[in-house]
């Protein structure tokens, strides 16, 4: 999915509400978000209704981790303008984060309401009916997103996860090919095609992927995972063994962790 999106900078005076606003903006990076939602506060307090400043604090609530005090901000300004498409936009990338994609879907499709040609609202609900399990509707979603923008090689990974749930992986391997080829340093695109390859028992061509993917991003658990899934199932132990121990080394936290090596043991089973 897309990240959330900001408004402009509004250019008028230094002191009162826009002032404020446009402090908040000369905060973004992450250890100067509080900062930023402490000028967005002083510029809600002197104008209540200054949707700009509402909607920028909600983004930065929501990179704080503080998705609850987000949704809240986005439900407050959204009555306000009912035709901002990007704010619906944001609001379902909230819902989706906290694990609400059905909620997430109806902003979505609010957003197509306003305007149905944003190819980031279906690609976007199409990531949430994958959630949902309804992968059909995924597909039609991702469809329109790529024929409203062709070259968004995020539409092609969601749509393969889409094909590989409903039994097509020829179908799927296809668009990660065409992600790959749309954006050549997407590691994901080459962790999701080893995971295909996974699926259909070529390890040897999964542990390749799986090996870019770390080489364009050496700190992507996932693909430390399939790779040592692969290296398991080609009887290479000790190789499975020190990606499962670099993926510790990251700190991902020990429930995770054990959802990661969970796999690696059934797949040792199963050879």
């Amino acid at each position: 999915m897309v990240p959330p999106t900001t408004e402009f900078r509004v250019a008028r005076a230094d002191k009162g509400a826009d002032g404020r606003y446009n402090a908040g903006l000369d905060h973004p990076e992450q250890a100067r978000l509080e900062e930023a939602i402490a000028e967005y506060d002083e510029a809600i307090k002197l104008n209540p209704e200054f949707a700009a400043a509402l909607k920028n604090r909600g983004v930065a609530y929501g990179e704080l981790g503080q998705v609850g005090r987000a949704i809240q901000d986005y439900q407050t300004v959204i009555p306000w303008n009912s035709e901002d498409a990007v704010a619906y936009i944001n609001l379902g990338l909230l819902f989706h984060q906290i694990g609400q994609p059905e909620n997430a879907a109806l902003a979505y499709t609010e957003a197509m309401r306003v305007d149905p040609k944003i190819a980031i609202a279906y690609l976007n609900r199409g990531a949430a009916y994958n959630d949902m399990k309804q992968h059909e509707k995924a597909v039609e979603d991702i469809n329109e997103a790529i024929r409203l923008n062709p070259k968004e090689a995020l539409a092609f990974i969601i749509r393969s996860v889409a094909y590989i749930e409903l039994g097509q992986p020829d179908q799927a391997k296809q668009d990660y090919d065409e992600a790959i080829r749309l954006d050549p340093q997407d590691a994901s695109a080459y962790t999701g095609r080893g995971g295909l390859y996974l699926r259909t028992g070529e390890y040897e061509t999964a542990v390749l992927d799986n090996d870019e993917a770390i080489r364009i991003n050496p700190q992507y658990p996932l693909a430390y995972v399939n790779r040592a899934l692969a290296y398991t199932y080609l009887g290479k132990d000790e190789e499975a063994r020190q990606d499962v121990e670099r993926v510790g080394d990251m700190g991902i936290g020990s429930t995770l962790m054990t959802a990661f090596e969970a796999p690696i043991v059934a797949a040792k089973k199963r050879r």
